[in-house]
């Protein structure tokens, strides 16, 4: 009886046993989450630069208004592409 209750807790409560594979199911469960966020980051970042490739008007415009790359004595005027 000792020995079938020492396998019990074994199983249960030992490396490898239920609770242990409940920690890592949590811990694969929260990893999965974390990479599907960065999944989507990624494919916004991915759009945006594809989006900016071969459009080079673009890129000088987006540069200069966010890197405020204006020369001197220069107005930089944006126009929406869809007139």
């Amino acid at each position: 009886m000792v020995l079938f209750l020492l396998f019990q807790y074994q199983i249960y409560f030992g490396k490898g046993g239920n609770m242990d594979n409940k920690k890592i199911q949590q811990q694969i469960y929260k990893q999965e989450q974390i990479n599907i966020e960065l999944e989507r980051r990624n494919k916004h970042v991915f759009s945006k630069i594809e989006s900016l490739k071969g459009k080079p008007d673009d890129l000088e415009a987006k540069a200069r208004f966010e890197l405020n790359l204006i020369k001197p004595d220069e107005t930089l005027i944006l126009f929406p592409n869809n007139l």
